[in-house]
């Protein structure tokens, strides 16, 4: 169910123009809660999340994919976004981020920096004018830092 339902809303949201960053299905009290973060370069608005929360829900509803009642909420994937694929790396070059990562002897360390590569499964990240390089192997938690006092 959970590999159908991610292909239905990838499709979906592919279609209305963006890319599906992330979903997740949890209990919500009586109702469980579907919800939806959608990603575009330029940027995802209120219009446009209202737009795909109307697109979807009929398809969900049609599809019979989640039984019982559900809330759906659609969002961004926000400023502070978690960074939880590949691909989140690539698209949040240029931006300040906080990587947890697993250490040499299991500890873990904390590494902020800006990131300016991320290929090859190595992340190269510019902290304090020296260049870091991290596996993404060793990261256990990664999240973009908004920085509201520098332009991209």
């Amino acid at each position: 169910m959970r590999r159908d339902l991610e292909a239905l809303l990838e499709e979906q949201v592919r279609r209305a123009g963006f890319r599906l960053y992330e979903w997740s299905l949890k209990p919500g009290g009586r109702r469980r809660i579907l919800r939806v973060s959608l990603f575009a370069t330029d940027g995802v608005g209120l219009d446009d999340c209202a737009a795909v929360s109307r697109r979807l829900g009929p398809v969900l509803e049609e599809s019979g994919l989640i039984e019982g009642s559900y809330v759906l909420e659609v969002s961004s994937p926000g400023l502070d976004r978690e960074l939880t694929r590949p691909w989140h790396y690539e698209a949040a070059l240029g931006e300040h981020l906080r990587l947890v990562r697993r250490g040499a002897d299991g500890a873990s360390e904390t590494v902020e920096g800006v990131l300016r590569a991320a290929d090859g499964g190595v992340l190269r990240l510019e902290a304090e004018g020296a260049e870091r390089e991290v596996p993404l192997a060793e990261i256990r938690k990664a999240r973009v830092v908004p920085d509201f006092t520098r332009r991209r």
